[in-house]
């Protein structure tokens, strides 16, 4: 996965993930018919966290990385939470999610079925 390195960055470049599937799928939806979802389990490390108050710190840069490796976002509606990894080899282990009723290639892929592998 890349780093987000186009500005404006809100939590500072890296690589953003949201608390909440229900948030993550508003922001999928947002000026397109569908999206996927990557579902995560992140090593967050070294974890700064903030609040509104704390935005201006960790906008547009990534100078905090030098001691964090996670920049934790609390809202005030905590399933609202979000927060910026500074690396991909945080990323342990991931899955992409696509439903069918936002892209129709999920058939025609054969994504439809559970993949099963036997060793």
């Amino acid at each position: 996965m890349l780093l987000s390195r186009t500005l404006p960055q809100m939590l500072g470049f890296g690589i953003y993930f949201a608390h909440s599937i229900k948030h993550t799928e508003g922001e999928t939806r947002q000026g397109r018919a569908g999206g996927g979802i990557i579902c995560a389990k992140i090593r967050m490390g070294r974890v700064q966290e903030i609040d509104k108050t704390g935005i201006a710190l960790v906008r547009n840069t990534d100078a905090r990385h030098a001691n964090y490796d996670t920049i934790y976002y609390k809202q005030d509606d905590e399933k609202r939470d979000e927060f910026c990894i500074k690396s991909s080899d945080q990323i342990l282990e991931w899955v992409i999610v696509i439903e069918e009723a936002w892209d129709p290639k999920v058939r025609s892929y054969g994504l439809d079925t559970e993949l099963r592998v036997w060793l």
